[in-house]
């Protein structure tokens, strides 16, 4: 018994098409199966929903875990920051030379936020994790550090003070805060000190 070979996409005598328009045409519906269209719909709904789940203010996804970034931060400086949802964290980056001593402070200024500070070297490992609001470490590589700024219990938002000082080399004193230089024995120098300054 021979059996008729036929073409992709033609049906059989006798059955049933659901295609309108062309009759010689099988629907992709033809047989009870569903469309690739609306298999693939699920996935697709899933995915608009976690883009919009991630997505914060100014409408750029952001990825669970990650840090927004405050930018540079130069010896000297005092830069306010802004713990929020979802990461209630923030990073800083410096640069520094291997041997040099360095000051970081993280104060809050409002809100009911506790900082915790922490320091990765050049390559990115941790080497200090502290919810004080003061650092007091010795660079041992040379290269770009980074700061990162959180609340401790990652959950508590506000905004907080952070000071950089390079007691090594400097600079002391930044625009902003002109206090800070060299003092001989017996010398008193006047200053201002504010929220987490270092001078």
């Amino acid at each position: 018994m021979s059996v008729p070979i036929r073409p992709f996409g033609t049906r059989p005598l006798g059955s049933r098409s659901t295609a309108t328009g062309d009759p010689g045409r099988r629907s992709l519906y033809a047989y009870g199966r569903p469309s690739l269209a609306r298999a693939a719909r699920p996935a697709v709904l899933a995915l608009v929903a976690l883009v919009a789940l991630l997505t914060i203010a100014g409408g750029s996804p952001l990825a669970v875990g990650s840090a927004l970034a405050g930018g540079p931060i130069v010896s000297g400086e005092t830069q306010p920051g802004t713990l929020t949802s979802p990461t209630y964290l923030e990073s800083w980056t410096f640069s520094g030379t291997s041997g040099h001593r360095v000051l970081i402070s993280a104060v809050r200024a409002s809100g009911s936020l506790d900082t915790r500070i922490r320091l990765k070297n050049p390559g990115g490992t941790e080497v200090v994790n502290t919810n004080s609001d003061r650092v007091d470490y010795q660079l041992l590589a040379t290269g770009t550090y980074t700061i990162e700024i959180e609340d401790v219990g990652l959950n508590d938002a506000g905004t907080y003070a952070l000071s950089f000082l390079n007691v090594t080399s400097g600079p002391y004193t930044s625009g902003t805060d002109p206090d800070g230089a060299a003092i001989g024995s017996g010398e008193v120098k006047a200053g201002t000190n504010d929220l987490a300054d270092l001078d």
